[in-house]
């Protein structure tokens, strides 16, 4: 994440400050503490050194994160930036981008209290940047910044891995690759459904960052983000059934990785319901695949 000295970097230089003079003049801070700050947003890919003669220029990076934040700074300059847009704060919004979570839960995955959560929303809420929704819960208010929505979303999703990646948080993400070698951390979703009783074969390998153990209702939620056909559905449908998962912490852990709405969806599949996300499989399609795997499904 952001932190205050990055943001006032980052400013400074929209606000046409582009040698290592310039903008520690401009932000008062020393020359040496810039220069270090700078390095720290080169490595982040938001900019970059560009040399002429004896001439050295920091410029942004061509980036889109960097086009939403320049348009987002140039129509709202009275925006309080280092208060919204580093710390803990930044890792709020960051967090509640995609969809709504509780305070809990907030305060759990920042691993900061929830007195203190609760009063960093108050703020945040202030200036609309977060908005209530029903049962209570947190969400970024897309509507009203939409540049500074897109500028956070590619922030958050950003890496140096040349992998697809179908989840990310700070440090930890999950991603799939079809390389071997590219493996890292620990397997998990489809790619653990064969070794949990329920076959599947695998073009690709599936992966979570920071190596921990996995439960099975970590690995079933990572399979949902990775399902993207109707059999994948279906396979994902039939370890749900077949496993005896804990449902509270089934829906906590879809919070989590922005994917509430497809475990919804799982269960009106089931209930033979509408469906708002996957296509609505039939129970005879769904019983002839289930007896491969010996489940037996009342609806």
């Amino acid at each position: 994440m952001l932190t205050k000295p990055q943001i006032k970097v980052i400013i400074s230089l929209i606000k046409g400050n582009t040698t290592l003079k310039s903008i520690s003049q401009n932000i008062k801070i020393s020359p040496s503490w810039a220069s270090n700050i700078l390095n720290q947003l080169i490595n982040l890919s938001l900019i970059k050194v560009e040399r002429k003669g004896n001439q050295v220029r920091y410029v942004f990076t061509d980036v889109p994160s960097i086009s939403k934040l320049l348009k987002f700074v140039i129509n709202t300059p009275q925006f309080n930036f280092e208060f919204f847009l580093s710390g803990l704060n930044l890792r709020i919004l960051t967090f509640c981008i995609f969809s709504p979570k509780t305070t809990g839960l907030i305060a759990k995955a920042l691993k900061t209290s929830k007195k203190t959560i609760q009063n960093r929303i108050a703020n945040i809420k202030k200036v609309g940047l977060l908005v209530t929704e029903k049962d209570h819960l947190i969400l970024f208010n897309k509507k009203m910044y939409l540049d500074l929505y897109e500028f956070i979303r590619e922030l958050r999703m950003s890496s140096n891995k040349k992998v697809n990646i179908l989840w990310k948080f700070e440090e930890r993400i999950l991603f799939e690759t079809r390389r071997k070698e590219e493996i890292e951390g620990n397997l998990t979703g489809f790619s653990r459904y064969t070794e949990l009783k329920v076959s599947v074969y695998n073009n690709s390998y599936y992966c979570y960052l920071p190596e921990k153990k996995l439960s099975k209702e970590e690995i079933f939620i990572h399979s949902l983000l990775q399902v993207e056909d109707a059999r994948s559905l279906m396979l994902a449908l039939t370890f749900y059934l077949k496993h005896d998962l804990n449902l509270k912490r089934l829906e906590d852990l879809a919070r989590e990785y922005d994917c509430y709405e497809k475990l919804l969806d799982i269960k009106r599949i089931l209930k033979q319901e509408k469906t708002d996300i996957f296509p609505l499989i039939k129970e005879k399609e769904l019983k002839e695949f289930f007896k491969q795997y010996n489940i037996k499904w009342k609806r």
